[in-house]
């Protein structure tokens, strides 16, 4: 009896030993949505008082998270409805970087850019500030975005003959050019102490 129940007891000990060693695994797999980004679409060039659509709308500009998603495009200048996904822009007078905001239903965000440039916009960067003339070619309007201190303007037909002078002041000018024929010219812009010089062209 005494070498039966010490046979048992090595059974059990044994047998303990094993199930001791034995491990397990066990993959637990979570339905993670992938990472939400926001696509603003391509940058847009299109002349002044041109109606565009932001955004691609082909491949939308969200993708990932956890619909629905909330849109928010900034600045809302020169937007019919900001809260779209693809809003309509109207082309101001200026160049204008548009930033998407997606939000998802989790709450996560996701940002973006596009830029909206103005066709036919000529740049001069002067000493004090920026100076915009547009449209480039010109018809029978050009404006002229003061953003330096510029104070005067002088219109020369390529002979060197004044063709028009009028002043300028701070911001936005309107300069009619009703009446000249088509062709070359050159604008002279003055601050007061120094002139610069840029060619334009009228049709």
């Amino acid at each position: 009896m005494k070498k039966r129940y010490l046979f048992m007891l090595m059974g059990c000990l044994i047998g303990g030993s094993a199930y001791s060693q034995a491990s397990f695994s066990k993959t637990i797999v979570t339905n993670q949505p992938t990472e939400l980004m926001a696509d603003a679409g391509v940058d847009i060039d299109e002349p002044q008082g041109t109606d565009v659509k932001l955004g691609d709308t082909l491949a939308g500009v969200a993708s990932g998270g956890t619909t629905p998603y909330a849109y928010a495009w900034s600045p809302a200048t020169g937007l019919d409805d900001a809260t779209l996904a693809n809003p309509t822009a109207t082309v101001g007078a200026a160049n204008q970087t548009y930033t998407l905001s997606l939000t998802d239903s989790r709450s996560c965000t996701s940002t973006d850019e596009m830029e909206l440039t103005v066709k036919g916009l000529s740049l001069l960067n002067l000493e004090k500030g920026q100076v915009k003339l547009f449209p480039v070619p010109a018809q029978d309007v050009l404006f002229i975005e003061n953003g330096a201190d510029l104070e005067e303007m002088h219109l020369f037909d390529l002979s060197g003959k004044s063709i028009l002078r009028r002043s300028v002041v701070k911001g936005l000018n309107q300069v009619d050019l009703s009446g000249l024929p088509e062709g070359n010219y050159e604008i002279q812009l003055m601050d007061g102490k120094k002139s610069h010089t840029s060619s334009i062209v009228l049709q």
